[in-house]
């Protein structure tokens, strides 16, 4: 299977290459979730050919705030990469707004950068702005002779580097560089154009997702008498594989088990609570689901379906 990823230059004030920003062109623009998110940045990062893609470019990927707390950012590595992150609906609380900075923090301890539009400048977003690394000023949102007073307060109010998105004439180009503002975007530099990518494989997202149950289900046999990990691997519904692993450890409360797959949701002390929600959103990623009985006689069962890539058979194992 193909994924259609879209890539559009951002330059710098000598208009050479400094960045591409990625666009989904496989999945709808009003359907993107933390799902198709997350295909994106595997597609895009993996063995997808992200060399073809971006080269050593740095790279801006739009992120909907749901993808933030999925946890799939935790497979990727933060260097070059910047998220681009979307203000909330104008009838946000600030409790809403509020809420987004914990998310931000865990991220920028990471590495990431971030990268927001120009309705973070609104009083409301005033926590969010030390978090910006870039803030990008739509040029066909504003008239030519608001630019100075724009680019003076986001200047004044943030360290971020200011990114002129949009910019469709050599005059836009030119004002925005004497307002000292260093990275360009739009049409008047580079249209989008279309790559084609592999997607994740199956295989390969089950090396993940086995990673880390695997993982969890060894830690939580630590302290059982019996220790005793199976892995299991069976066709499911038409087109589907299911694996099962299963352990002898202390099952799960119910407390905790109804929302398991959340992020920041873990059943360690000092776990983070992401892998899990990783899985889950990889199994999405790949059309597939994923859940946890509790066994009858202790311990738990994890099953996951991927689709079953052809010419494959499953066996027990």
């Amino acid at each position: 299977m193909a994924a259609l990823i879209a890539r559009q230059a951002i330059v710098d004030e000598h208009r050479a290459v400094f960045g591409y920003e990625l666009y989904d062109r496989t999945t709808a623009v009003e359907a993107h979730t933390a799902a198709s998110d997350a295909a994106l940045l595997f597609n895009a990062l993996s063995h997808g050919g992200a060399e073809a893609l971006v080269g050593q470019k740095v790279v801006f990927i739009n992120c909907t705030h749901e993808s933030l707390a999925s946890g799939h950012l935790e497979l990727v590595h933060p260097d070059k990469v910047v998220l681009e992150i979307p203000t909330l609906a104008d009838n946000a609380t600030a409790e809403a707004i509020d809420t987004a900075l914990a998310h931000f923090d865990t991220l920028i301890k990471r590495g990431f950068k971030l990268a927001f539009n120009q309705n973070v400048l609104r009083r409301a977003y005033v926590q969010w702005l030390p978090r910006a690394a870039y803030i990008k000023l739509d040029m066909q949102s504003f008239k030519p002779e608001m630019a100075p007073a724009l680019v003076k307060f986001a200047k004044a109010n943030s360290t971020a580097q200011l990114v002129a998105e949009k910019v469709e004439t050599a005059e836009q180009f030119q004002l925005m560089l004497d307002l000292g503002v260093k990275y360009f975007q739009g049409f008047w530099f580079a249209q989008p154009s279309l790559v084609q990518t592999k997607t994740l494989r199956p295989s390969q997202a089950i090396i993940l997702q086995l990673i880390n149950l695997i993982r969890n289900a060894c830690e939580a046999m630590a302290d059982s008498p019996v220790r005793r990990l199976s892995v299991i691997s069976r066709s499911d519904s038409p087109g589907f594989v299911r694996v099962t692993v299963s352990d002898t450890g202390s099952g799960i409360s119910p407390a905790v088990a109804s929302q398991l797959f959340s992020a920041f949701v873990s059943t360690k002390s000092q776990g983070m609570g992401l892998g899990l929600s990783i899985c889950r959103t990889i199994v999405e990623a790949n059309n597939g689901r994923i859940w946890m009985e509790q066994r009858p006689d202790g311990g738990t069962d994890f099953h996951f379906t991927l689709v079953k890539a052809d010419g494959s058979e499953a066996h027990d194992g």
